[in-house]
C-alpha cells in the first residue's frame, strides 16, 4: 500500500475518532440540560445523519484502498 493511501486512512482514522469525542460532549452536554430541567426533543433524522457520515467515510476509506492500489500499480508498470 503507497504511503498517500496510508496517510489518507490515517487521517480518516482520525476524523472517526473525532466525531465519537464530539458525540460524547455532545451527551454529556445533554444530560447537563435534562438535570436543569430541559426537555429532551426527538429527532428523527439524527439517526439519518450518523449513517450518512459513516457511510462517508467508510465509503472514503474503502474507495482509497481499493482504487488507490489498483490507480498506483497500473501507473507503475
Amino acid at each position: 500500500m503507497d504511503l498517500s493511501v496510508i496517510a489518507f486512512l490515517a487521517l480518516l482514522l482520525a476524523v472517526a475518532l473525532l466525531r465519537f469525542v464530539e458525540l460524547r460532549i455532545s451527551r454529556r452536554h445533554q444530560q447537563e440540560m435534562i438535570a436543569r430541567g430541559a426537555a429532551k426533543v426527538d429527532e428523527p433524522k439524527f439517526r439519518w445523519m450518523v449513517l450518512l457520515h459513516t457511510a462517508v467515510l467508510a465509503g472514503a476509506a474503502s474507495k482509497s484502498s481499493s482504487c488507490g492500489a489498483l490507480l498506483f500499480r497500473s501507473s507503475r508498470q
